[in-house]
C-alpha cells in the first residue's frame, strides 16, 4: 500500500495499526473457512492477486511522478485533503491499469509461449 510518510504526522502510528491489521487477517485465514477466508477468495481479490506481479513491476513508475509532485512543492502535508485523497486514489487505480496491462499485454503471452514449448505429457 503506498504510504507517504511525509503526509503522515506519525510513522509509528502506521505500524500500529496495521502489525495487528495484518495479524488478525493471518489468523482468519489460517483459522476458518468463512469469513476472511471467503472474503479472499472472492472475485476482486483473485483478480487483483493476478495482476499483482504487474502491479510490483509497474508501480515504480508512479512513485517517481509521486517524488516529482513532492519535490515540485505541487503535493506537501500542507495540501488540502481532497488533493492528497486524490493523488493516493490516483496512485491505486494508475497501479492497477499498468498492473493489467503488463499482465495482459506481457505476462500472458510469455506464459502462453512457454506452455507451447513444454510438451504435453
Amino acid at each position: 500500500m503506498w504510504v507517504d510518510y511525509h503526509l503522515l504526522p506519525d510513522r509509528e502510528l502506521v505500524y500500529l495499526v496495521t502489525a495487528p491489521a495484518f495479524c488478525l487477517l493471518a489468523a482468519g485465514l489460517f483459522l476458518g473457512r468463512r469469513g476472511v477466508t471467503q472474503l479472499c477468495a472472492s472475485r476482486l481479490p483473485v483478480a487483483l492477486g493476478r495482476i499483482s506481479y504487474g502491479i510490483f513491476l509497474g508501480h515504480g513508475f508512479l512513485l517517481i511522478a509521486r517524488e516529482y509532485l513532492l519535490e515540485s512543492g505541487r503535493l506537501s502535508a500542507a495540501s488540502s485533503p481532497v488533493l492528497i485523497a486524490g493523488a493516493i486514489a490516483a496512485y491505486l487505480g494508475g497501479s492497477i491499469v499498468i498492473g493489467w496491462l503488463l499482465w495482459r499485454y506481457v505476462e500472458e503471452p510469455a506464459s502462453r509461449t512457454m506452455n507451447a514449448m513444454v510438451p504435453v505429457r
